[in-house]
């Protein structure tokens, strides 16, 4: 049975896939969905490969999206999204949904039964936090639909499922990329290798509103001159806002918007620090390094005050807490002190500085924190919420939603106490598992990249503020680093191991 699974599922995909475009876009999406299943079918023989793709895809789709003729129309100061954007979408999950099934069909009944005893805790919370989005959605999202006053609220309960459950599986395609550290090795390389890219691009993208290759905000119509938009967009990304008489810049970077670029800063010096400890190589250590830097520069340049304050303190902190040696450690904090000094009297950093400290005057996080969540816990009168994705943005099309911008208030407003215990739950399990394969590393190296990584999964399970966890790309980083993070003992085992077997005279 399980053999001929493959060939039932690319049936079906065959049938539904262009079914589904068509009603969106026509004879193209029809075209598209043969062409998408087909490219399905390739990719679920090299899962390995499709989930590179994934990672590049991740970094340059927004740029795709907006180089592509006819996604979205303007009117006035408003854009409308045609069909041919929600296409687009779905084309991240062509890299993503077929090597997960190739994954799972690889797995044998004595591997499912040995992973099952060593993860069970994982596998029932998964199931627990799965199992309560569901009931939203069936007993709270399907009836809200047929009293027909809030839109479609089971295409917004569809999209809340795939948004939060969808990725979850990212984690055993992060166990399986990870088979011996020659993998491990592989993943950060090409991570170093597309934040070099993405960072060199923004770069060129603020040089070309500075030189006024691009106008940016200037001269857009109300309301659109002081927000981001994609009427200001320029040359790569989606929306910006660049208005330098007002001191307003926010930066997409390679992305769809400025908020998803500047949690990829954050997401990516864990990486870039990673390759300082395990490439070994000169010009890889040394871009490794560059990656550090131009993802400070990026962070300065961009408009983003989160990344602006959370690059570089983290790259401080995992810098220094992955140093043994004292004289090494002496040196890095002289090296930054030295750096922060001269960086204080450049220009665009003070300026950038400036920035952070007056929005944060005039709108306190930790006050709008606390306001947000106090608002929900308010009119949160049940342990249930009031339906799955009924926060998203992704959603807003399909129905009536309520944006928040606080994580712990989001999961109330969805699924209530319950969710938010749940998840929780769910998060600490995994934070836990996290740190046993973290203290079951003996290989110095390797030791500091588990570190690194538990740090990574630490921060965005419990981040309080805004939503990292449900947007690119942090939703695809978070599960695919835990499953790195759990591989990184046997990765251990098979280095041990294969320097036996090269040893051994015969």
């Amino acid at each position: 049975m399980k053999k001929y699974l493959p060939f039932f599922i690319l049936g079906l995909s065959a049938i539904a896939f262009p079914l589904l475009l068509y009603g969106l876009s026509g004879i193209k999406g029809f075209i598209l969905g043969i062409l998408l299943v087909i490219a399905g079918a390739y990719l679920y023989k090299y899962p390995q490969t499709s989930l590179y793709m994934l990672l590049i895809y991740l970094c340059f789709g927004g740029t795709i999206t907006y180089l592509i003729p006819g996604t979205y129309t303007i009117n006035g100061p408003y854009i409308s999204f045609t069909s041919q954007y929600a296409i687009l979408q779905i084309i991240i999950d062509v890299f993503y949904i077929p090597p997960v099934i190739a994954i799972i069909l690889s797995y044998k009944k004595q591997d499912y039964q040995e992973n099952y005893q060593k993860y069970r805790a994982i596998i029932w919370s998964t199931i627990a936090f799965f199992v309560i989005a569901l009931l939203h959605f069936l007993f709270v999202n399907i009836p809200n639909y047929f009293d027909g006053e809030q839109g479609n609220q089971i295409l917004v309960g569809i999209i809340g499922l795939k948004i939060w459950l969808g990725y979850i599986p990212l984690i055993l395609c992060g166990y399986y990329l990870t088979k011996s550290k020659k993998h491990l090795n592989r993943i950060i390389q090409l991570q170093i290798v597309l934040i070099l890219i993405c960072c060199v691009l923004t770069l060129f993208q603020y040089y070309a509103l500075k030189a006024g290759l691009c106008i940016g905000s200037v001269d857009l119509p109300a309301p659109a001159f002081n927000r981001t938009t994609l009427q200001a967009r320029c040359l790569i990304g989606g929306s910006l806002l660049y208005y330098p008489d007002w001191d307003l810049i926010r930066l997409p970077g390679t992305f769809v918007a400025p908020w998803q670029w500047g949690w990829f800063l954050i997401s990516s010096i864990f990486f870039a620090v990673i390759g300082t400890i395990l490439l070994e190589e000169k010009i890889w250590n040394y871009l490794s390094w560059l990656s550090c830097f131009l993802l400070v520069i990026c962070s300065i340049i961009s408009g983003q005050r989160i990344a602006l304050l959370l690059v570089p303190l983290f790259l401080i902190i995992l810098e220094l807490i992955t140093e043994n040696k004292i004289k090494k450690i002496a040196f890095k904090i002289g090296g930054i002190v030295f750096i922060t000094i001269i960086s204080l009297n450049l220009g665009f950093v003070q300026s950038a500085i400036n920035n952070f400290l007056g929005r944060w005057n005039v709108s306190p996080p930790t006050e709008f924190f606390i306001n947000t969540l106090s608002t929900v816990l308010d009119n949160q009168s049940s342990i249930f919420g009031n339906g799955i994705g009924v926060t998203l943005s992704a959603a807003r099309r399909f129905g009536n939603v309520r944006l928040i911008e606080i994580f712990p208030a989001q999961l109330i407003y969805e699924m209530g106490f319950i969710g938010l215990i749940s998840f929780y739950t769910f998060a600490t399990i995994l934070v836990i598992f996290g740190y046993k394969a973290y203290k079951k590393v003996k290989d110095k190296a390797i030791k500091k990249v588990a570190l690194c990584l538990w740090i990574f999964v630490v921060f965005i399970s419990y981040n309080p503020y805004y939503y990292p966890l449900i947007v690119d790309p942090v939703n695809v980083y978070y599960w695919l680093t835990f499953g790195i993070l759990l591989k990184l003992p046997s990765v251990e085992k098979n280095q041990e191991s294969a320097m036996i077997i090269n040893e051994d005279p015969n």
